[in-house]
């Protein structure tokens, strides 16, 4: 398969699973994914650490000290 982010053909198994495709699979290969991952949430910390707070107040249902 070819990754149209780094622009290299890399094997089927290196896609992440995507159902709504055709293929199957992803059009970006995991290495690509994981650094677009990684830059967002460099660029959106705050909405990261919202999101992380929402999740252990739901999950444990208690505020954690450290994203009050």
């Amino acid at each position: 398969m070819y990754c149209k982010h780094c622009d290299t053909e890399k094997p089927e198994s290196e896609f992440p699973n995507n159902r709504s495709k055709i293929s199957g699979k992803g059009s970006v290969c995991n290495d690509c994914m994981y650094e677009r991952v990684k830059e967002w949430r460099k660029a959106n910390r705050l909405k990261v650490s919202a999101q992380n707070k929402r999740y252990y107040d739901k999950r444990y249902g208690t505020s954690s000290t450290i994203c009050s």
